[in-house]
């Protein structure tokens, strides 16, 4: 398995049935430094899109923040 925040996981030998727990700020400078001509909207979309993949997936939470619905 490879995260997020592979350094930690091997610092840590994390395996596959260990996930980490993250913070939102974590996801979202992976997001921003790994995401061409990232924008605040464009952020924040695929921090949503992240966190239900990832929910899907592991029926886990990828982060313990909630999302919150602006009216822009």
């Amino acid at each position: 398995m490879k995260c997020i925040n592979c350094k930690l996981c091997k610092k840590h030998n994390i395996i596959e049935d260990d996930k980490p727990e993250l913070d939102y700020m974590t996801v979202a400078r992976y997001l921003y430094n790994n995401v061409e001509n990232c924008n605040n909207m464009k952020l924040q979309k695929l921090m949503f899109f992240a966190y239900i993949e990832y929910y899907k997936k592991y029926k886990k939470e990828l982060f313990k923040d909630d999302f919150e619905a602006w009216v822009y």
